[in-house]
């Protein structure tokens, strides 16, 4: 993580004893965004971006596949796993089944 960005953090939500303090307050937070979702037998990890003042910040989350939580299905966290970011628009294109008389001809 850069220096400016932790200093704006611990301003912001109070300074953290250890990473997954820092996990935990991020993740209090309401997602503004949700992707790059990856598999793992116990768990699966994305990428999650919140809003934290004026300032977007990414950070590695998972959620749990099973009872276990994510620390015990091998989910490790550090600073270096947090990043600032930057809204980005972009046109996405689906296809979406016809309707009407001339659906099936």
């Amino acid at each position: 993580m850069r220096e400016d960005l932790r200093k704006y953090l611990v301003e912001k939500l109070g300074s953290w004893n250890d990473p997954e303090e820092l996990f935990d307050n991020l993740r209090d937070l309401k997602p503004v965004w949700e992707g790059d979702r990856d598999q793992h037998r116990w768990r699966i990890e994305k990428s999650v971006v919140v809003q934290v003042g004026d300032r977007f910040v990414g950070f590695k989350s998972a959620e749990t596949t099973g009872d276990n939580s994510i620390w015990d299905g091998g989910f490790t966290f550090s600073e270096n796993d947090v990043w600032e970011c930057e809204p980005k628009q972009s046109t996405v294109t689906i296809y979406v089944e016809k309707k009407g008389e001339m659906a099936n001809a």
